[in-house]
């Protein structure tokens, strides 16, 4: 069984093999490679399509109610804010995402950036390459071990750093809607395990707002904020003020509306990353195949990662 026809709206990474099998769901497809300029484009490239296969466009109540055919909306991504889905099900569109493909990205990620702060290993990088000079006396770093790091969310990611966190040595409690069956501590009550943290994590799907500007006070001195959550998880303009204080320390890799607040970028006490915790190529490789797995799975009747039940 195929749709009659597909459209994959914006930019995305098939590779050439995952390009054949997205032509091999359809009767038609049609593939685009940029991202459109605005909501009348959308409708344009989707138009008479039975299913997209899209990544970060938004989906909004107009563009579904103006593509009358649409059944299927495969979202190329874990999260998924920008559908609406709530109007996707009034229409019986069915919408799917990819959970769990960059969990180890993510982690590698979030452990490279956080050594790389501590040990201040980019610094003495620019510093040699910068005067040639062999001194260390201003790179004093910091160990893993013995520290906590609490982690807000206990998902895959989640879990996953607890494990290579444990491994370094550290000391790891977590907040979560519910408590999991793990040799971890966990704090029901995120403002009760906030102060034990020297490092704190964030891995929740949820956008919403865990670290408050009363929250970040609660937080003891020279404590990292780790985000590779989503946005909206951190108050941005509280974080930037008990980092110009010097008191705390950031590690981020998301920002409100993709925008870097010039703060941050000025900050000595700041890790900034443009949302690439996920981006490798096998992480890629696995984002896509998962979103064509769903397709393939909805056209079988048998629906994997629907979110809009």
């Amino acid at each position: 069984m195929k749709f009659e026809k597909l459209v994959v709206p914006d930019e995305n990474k098939m590779t050439k093999g995952q390009e054949q099998q997205v032509q091999a769901l359809a009767k038609e497809v049609k593939i685009y490679s940029d991202i459109p300029k605005s909501e009348e484009e959308i409708i344009k490239r989707i138009g008479n399509a039975n299913a997209i296969l899209t990544s970060w466009i938004d989906i909004s109540k107009k563009v579904i109610n103006s593509c009358p055919n649409l059944k299927y909306i495969g979202v190329i991504a874990t999260g998924y804010s920008w559908i609406d889905i709530k109007a996707a099900k009034e229409k019986w569109i069915a919408v799917t995402n990819v959970p769990g493909y960059a969990t180890e990205s993510v982690t590698e990620m979030v452990f490279c950036q956080l050594l790389s702060l501590i040990r201040k290993s980019r610094e003495a990088d620019k510093f040699i390459r910068d005067t040639g000079k062999f001194e260390r006396d201003q790179f004093l770093g910091e160990e893993l071990a013995g520290k906590t790091i609490g982690i807000i969310g206990f998902g895959r990611i989640g879990s996953r750093v607890a494990e290579i966190a444990k491994a370094f040595g550290m000391n790891v409690i977590y907040n979560s809607r519910k408590k999991k069956n793990v040799p971890y501590e966990f704090f029901e009550n995120l403002d009760k395990m906030i102060p034990k943290c020297d490092v704190i994590s964030i891995h929740s799907s949820s956008s919403d707002e865990f670290l408050n500007a009363e929250r970040l006070t609660k937080l003891h001195n020279g404590a990292i904020v780790i985000n590779f959550g989503v946005v909206g998880c951190v108050n941005e303009e509280a974080l930037i003020k008990e980092l110009q204080s010097g008191r705390l320390y950031a590690i981020l890799d998301h920002f409100v509306d993709h925008k870097i607040k010039k703060e941050f970028i000025e900050s000595k006490n700041t890790i900034l990353s443009p949302e690439i915790g996920y981006y490798t190529k096998q992480a890629l490789e696995k984002l896509v195949q998962t979103a064509i797995d769903n397709a393939k799975s909805f056209l079988e009747g048998n629906v994997k990662n629907r979110v809009n039940w």
